[in-house]
């Protein structure tokens, strides 16, 4: 139960981390950072970011290594994220497609995704560790967890914690997406 909790995590994970350092800057809507966007959009969540991992004291080359890994850490997640997809597909297929035979292939496949891609991230962790040196460092070591450079992703839940509220499960405890509450509804 406990991979599925990580695996639902990495998909958030690898969405953060590819738009803090894998993907260019998206084209910013008129207004500070747009609707729902940090204030100042990407490029100042960016900078801010990178100002903050300097303050705990990398170097700029130190923060260059942090980059390259987090690049591999968002590469190492993809296919766990490819897997969860084929997940959802199949729980959304009509009847016929739903097998056991099937929802057995997609579980294997997931597993096997999650499996790699957590031995990945453990291999990168030493590799930055040796970098770095963060295990020395606690304030490098809290800035790195914080932003998802190192350790295994945490988190998400039924709809990968993205603009879910607390709750869990299907029917009456599911899940209540963000602003879409009626009086009465439990978080």
């Amino acid at each position: 139960m406990r991979r599925w909790k990580v695996g639902l995590a990495a998909i958030g994970l690898a969405a953060a981390l590819g738009l803090l350092w894998a993907q260019p800057p998206p084209p910013q809507p008129p207004g500070p950072g747009g609707p729902g966007g940090p204030p100042g959009g990407f490029e100042q969540f960016r900078q801010r970011m990178e100002e903050g991992l300097k303050r705990a004291g990398l170097t700029d080359q130190e923060l260059e290594k942090v980059r390259e890994t987090t690049k591999l850490r968002f590469e190492a997640l993809r296919p766990v994220a490819e897997a969860r997809r084929d997940l959802f597909q199949l729980l959304t297929a009509d009847a016929s497609a739903f097998t056991d035979q099937a929802a057995r292939a997609a579980v294997q496949k997931y597993r096997s995704a999650l499996s790699t891609a957590l031995s990945r991230l453990a291999q990168l962790d030493k590799e930055l560790d040796k970098a770095v040196r963060y295990s020395q460092r606690p304030k490098v070591e809290a800035a790195l967890l914080a932003i998802g450079a190192i350790g295994q992703p945490v988190g998400g839940g039924f709809g990968g914690g993205m603009g879910f509220r607390r709750g869990g499960g299907f029917g009456a405890g599911a899940r209540i997406p963000s602003g879409r509450r009626t009086q009465g509804q439990s978080l």
